[in-house]
């Protein structure tokens, strides 16, 4: 079996999901960015092929909620899981700090980056965007990506053992990474790998495909906290202005 390693960047904090404003106020939207890291790495460790987790970021906390996120069932093999600092820079430079983590800790394995905000990741859809990925590197495509939902930005990249490339995440990403080379997995539309939460819509999207345990957990003490007012209460529609930031 191929080993893969991933990269999660995550920067967190009271700007986070600033898309989720008109639903969420500052401390629940910080609350939930976590919440959505937790389920993506709890999906991405629950893949077979998967031994090891780097999740770059400088947010207090992490380690001890993501370890009990990752734990595997009983006679499983447990999934290496760390936090690193974040150099700072920006996201592709914090993924390129992971990544070079990786090659150094596990020279010989397939490496990729994955958004921190795929809450309804489905192990089996980042299994089949791996498999397509390595038949992708046989054929000599050894820099490979999966487009948002949209088409215009990206929710992972992966990279063949010995491949080294700078990621191209931000604005028009999808496009940056395919002038760079990088190839795009076919994955069907509705694949929750291409389902990444910037606002409500998106947000109502995963809760229809399946949120993770920690999301939901956040959005239902969110909506119970605020019961006693229901005008304060999170809306989950579609938002007016649907500009996106990757």
């Amino acid at each position: 079996m191929t080993r893969w390693a991933v990269v999660v960047p995550f920067k967190g904090g009271a700007d986070a999901k600033s898309r989720l404003t008109e639903s969420l106020g500052d401390g629940e939207r910080a609350a939930i960015a976590v919440a959505f890291l937790v389920d993506t790495v709890r999906a991405v460790s629950r893949v077979p092929a998967v031994s090891s987790v780097i999740v770059v970021s400088n947010q207090p906390g992490l380690a001890a909620e993501l370890a009990a996120a990752v734990a595997r069932p009983p006679g499983s093999a447990d999934v290496e899981t760390q936090v690193i600092p974040d150099p700072g820079g920006g996201v592709n430079a914090a993924v390129a700090s992971g990544l070079a983590h990786l090659r150094a800790a596990a020279p010989g394995a397939c490496t990729a980056a994955v958004t921190g905000d795929l809450a309804a990741l489905r192990p089996t859809d980042l299994t089949q965007a791996f498999h397509l990925a390595e038949a992708a590197a046989t054929a000599g495509a050894r820099l490979t990506f999966v487009p948002d939902r949209e088409g215009s930005g990206t929710t992972m990249v992966a990279l063949a053992p010995g491949a080294h490339a700078a990621t191209h995440f931000g604005i028009g990403s999808c496009a940056a990474h395919t002038t760079a080379g990088y190839r795009a997995l076919a994955l069907p539309p509705e694949s929750s790998l291409r389902l990444d939460i910037d606002d409500a819509t998106d947000l109502e999207r995963a809760r229809l495909l399946g949120l993770g345990e920690a999301t939901r957990a956040v959005l239902e003490w969110t909506v119970t906290s605020r019961s006693s007012d229901p005008a304060t209460r999170p809306a989950l529609g579609p938002d007016r202005d649907r500009g996106r930031v990757r």
